[in-house]
């Protein structure tokens, strides 16, 4: 299947990007860095080929989908934290 394309870099119609609106030290970059360094055997584990196969309508990157879950957990976690603070 053909995945859409993932640029993390990609301008919006006005001048901020993705990167410029994240602070430096936000947990979604340890997220961003964690699965951009899982290697091809660690993907084939995890059932997902970041390359995809050709068939039907484009998905999304399997490194898009993780990450949005690991972001999803980070921010779950810091609201929980902040109710029981």
């Amino acid at each position: 299947m053909p995945l859409r394309p993932l640029t993390r870099e990609q301008t919006w119609l006005f001048p901020p990007t993705l990167d410029e609106l994240i602070p430096d030290d936000h947990p979604v970059r340890f997220v961003a860095a964690f699965v951009d360094g899982l290697s091809r055997a660690e993907w084939a584990a995890l059932e997902a080929a970041p390359d995809g196969e050709v068939r039907g309508a484009p998905g999304y990157d399997p490194r898009v989908l993780l990450g949005v879950l690991g972001v999803t957990l980070v921010v779950v976690g810091l609201a929980v934290f902040q109710l029981t603070a």
